[in-house]
């Protein structure tokens, strides 16, 4: 497993030659949420605009990089960071901050929630793994579906 947040800056590497091809700026979702569809790539040209890897062109995720086969592309990238999350009355509990995937299918099995600066210091950040996410007004939120199982200050 894998937190999105640790992926951000990982140098992106070509798998035939290791040849440099930028860096991840973000883990973008499919539009139902629940996997990881591609990685944002940051060239290290001057001019280049970001680029988009897809998650099925990931060869590994290394601990200083991530190797990938294949061409860069374009790909919708659905928003999701501070998504509000609900409980089951559609009280807001907090934000999403970061969540963990796997980095072999690209599934996400848990979430992180921020409740505001002072309660995560003081309580660490609620780790959800019971939720679905629904549209609301034309919002994408987070629906909590139980209590968070652990907190963590990561």
């Amino acid at each position: 497993m894998r937190k999105q947040l640790q992926c951000r800056g990982l140098d992106v590497v070509r798998a035939r030659d290791s040849r440099l091809l930028g860096r991840v700026r973000d883990v973008a979702l499919t539009p139902d949420r629940l996997r990881v569809s591609h990685i944002c790539v940051v060239p290290n040209g001057l001019l280049s605009g970001v680029s988009h890897m897809a998650f099925e062109d990931i060869v590994a995720f290394e601990r200083t990089r991530v190797v990938v086969n294949g061409k860069r592309g374009r790909f919708e990238h659905p928003a999701w960071l501070h998504a509000p999350m609900l409980d089951a009355q559609s009280r807001e509990l907090g934000q999403l901050h970061d969540f963990w995937f796997d980095e072999d299918t690209g599934d996400i099995p848990a979430l992180q929630m921020s409740c505001g600066l002072l309660a995560d210091l003081q309580r660490g950040r609620p780790v959800i793994q019971n939720f679905t996410w629904i549209q609301m007004d034309g919002v994408w939120v987070v629906w909590v579906m139980n209590s968070p199982v652990k907190m963590t200050t990561g």
